[in-house]
């Protein structure tokens, strides 16, 4: 009660945490596109779940937030739809 609800998967997880740290950076999100060469609407699409975030912009996110990618990652778990399982 009185909590946000918490992401129920990682990719909401995810995109939850990359958008805390990107604003917390100061960034806009077209900017952070552009910084990594991606399309704006890829990079939205992050952010809002909608799309796993490879573990190669992961580590890119990291570098240029200046943070650990595992934090990102909760624990270390890649979230990729190629990864086998």
């Amino acid at each position: 009660p009185g909590h946000p609800a918490m992401p129920h998967n990682p990719t909401e997880e995810i995109a939850l945490r990359i958008r805390g740290l990107r604003e917390a950076a100061g960034l806009s999100a077209d900017d952070t596109a552009r910084a990594l060469d991606l399309e704006p609407g890829q990079y939205a699409r992050y952010e809002a779940g909608r799309a796993d975030v490879p573990m190669g912009t992961l580590s890119r996110l990291a570098a240029l937030f200046r943070t650990d990618a595992a934090g990102q990652q909760g624990g270390g778990r890649v979230i990729e739809p190629s990864s086998p399982r």
